[in-house]
């Protein structure tokens, strides 16, 4: 039996269902407009670009949203562009971590922090934390951790120890050094950080970092390049304490199924996790062979945080742009995922243009945007949906603990409609629900007919002309 689950049921993988009969699963798309942002370069620090290269967090307790994201003052590249720091010239592609707050998660400021004196002046929202390059920085809010000075805490590639190299094309690269790695970082309030002092933890993965604590044993997960193989793979690193770390472990890299060319072309530039109903949900970033290094977003899935699964045949969740706009190069989602109200909010990246790189030699990428920020919008438990036509379909669970008279569905049946039932082994019908569910509901209710049956017991939902996005039970 299928143990009870007191998180919404999902259609993202096949753990609770025995059979699903004429019905589609279909990935859907987020609300967003590709030429919009809601965070874009608007300070001299941020002249580079802005990234979604971060995480995004909600402060229950203020009622705030905070954003994490990352920042640069110029390309560098091949203009060797300079600015002065601290009263040190660096190269202009520094990377920084920049902070800026939400009440709504639409409009956003950026808060003088006056940590980083940047050409002279502390007047700004830059946070200090780590040492040179601070990139990727996933970061997670634990209020109930009895260390107070503890309760946020950060992972991040830490670089550039080996100060610059300049290539025989005449790019200015970050050099490797002694102190360069995985870094973590501490802090009370989410502003103001110290360094772990036994930094480096890990190996340097050049991607953004995702972390997530396993709620069921308590272990931390995070994710970037982590992987021993190396390369534009993901991987996991394990820790109890956030401090010491595993190597790390593949979890998810291309195959000879890739829909967009064979494994050796296909690359995953990195992948955006974050929990939902009890399921660890990845924003799979997928590196397109043919296009230069063109970027879009599909869903993956995970019940441990080991074994990931992609969603629904690798269906695109987060296409690119139109051509020439701000998202014609990489949409990239980062995490978390935040339920507010009956939505759920999905900050991603826009840039202009494809990566390219190594792969593409001579090839020199003009933007004619810099990089922004956006948001998406997607219903609740949105994601994926099993959708009937006019004939109909059904799906049956696993056996299940029926517990509680009354079935909540999330669906659209606005020109179709749902019956549910309870049946046995064979299907047979052990307990029936009221009237079929008609309509377009977030929580739309159906009642059994008689006392709660014999547990387990499978679940049967018949669709026509509808769409399923989640059920549980409840009161």
């Amino acid at each position: 039996m299928t143990a009870a689950n007191s998180n919404r049921n999902l259609f993202l993988d096949d753990h609770d269902i025995d059979s699903i009969q004429n019905l589609s699963r279909t990935v859907n798309q987020p609300d967003w407009d590709s030429e919009a942002s809601v965070l874009k370069p608007e300070r001299p620090w941020e002249m580079g670009g802005v990234s979604q290269y971060g995480t995004v967090l909600y402060d229950k307790e203020q009622a705030l949203f905070r954003m994490y994201y990352l920042t640069h003052a110029g390309s560098g590249g091949y203009q060797a562009e300079m600015v002065t720091m601290g009263g040190k010239q660096w190269l202009a592609n520094r990377t920084l971590l920049g902070y800026a707050t939400s009440k709504d998660g639409v409009h956003w400021e950026r808060p003088n922090l006056g940590q980083v004196d940047f050409e002279g002046s502390t007047d700004n929202n830059m946070i200090h934390i780590g040492a040179i390059n601070v990139e990727g920085a996933g970061i997670v809010d634990e209020p109930n951790d009895p260390d107070t000075s503890r309760r946020y805490k950060a992972i991040y590639w830490e670089h550039g120890s080996g100060d610059v190299v300049t290539r025989e094309d005449g790019l200015v690269l970050w050099a490797a050094g002694g102190t360069d790695g995985m870094w973590v970082s501490f802090s009370p309030d989410g502003i103001h950080w110290s360094n772990y002092e036994g930094n480096p933890i890990g190996p340097s993965s050049d991607t953004s970092h995702y972390v997530v604590r396993d709620p069921s044993t308590g272990i931390y997960r995070a994710y970037g390049r982590f992987a021993p193989r190396g390369g534009r793979v993901i991987g996991c690193m394990t820790s109890d304490d956030f401090i010491n770390w595993n190597e790390g472990v593949l979890v998810v890299s291309p195959d000879d199924k890739e829909v967009a060319g064979p494994e050796s072309d296909t690359q995953f530039y990195g992948m955006s996790v974050g929990l939902y109903e009890g399921l660890y949900l990845g924003g799979l970033w997928v590196y397109r062979p043919g296009t230069d290094g063109c970027i879009d977003t599909e869903l993956a899935v995970s019940r441990d945080g080991l074994l990931w699964n992609r969603v629904a045949d690798r269906q695109v969740f987060m296409p690119l742009g139109p051509k020439g706009g701000m998202s014609d190069g990489m949409v990239r989602t980062t995490a978390n995922y935040i339920v507010r109200g009956d939505e759920i909010f999905i900050y991603y990246g826009l840039v202009n243009g494809p990566h390219s790189g190594p792969a593409h030699p001579g090839k020199q990428i003009v933007r004619s945007h810099p990089g922004a920020i956006g948001l998406a919008r997607l219903r609740r438990d949105g994601w994926v949906s099993l959708d009937a036509d006019p004939k109909g379909g059904s799906i049956t669970t696993k056996p299940i603990a029926v517990s509680s008279e009354t079935l909540h569905l999330n669906a659209d049946a606005t020109n179709g409609e749902i019956r549910a039932s309870v049946v046995d082994d064979a299907g047979r019908v052990i307990s029936g629900f009221e009237r079929p569910l008609t309509g377009d509901h977030l929580d739309g209710t159906m009642i059994l007919t008689s006392e709660l049956p014999p547990q387990p017991a499978r679940l049967k939902l018949e669709l026509r002309n509808a769409k399923l996005f989640s059920y549980w039970f409840g009161k």
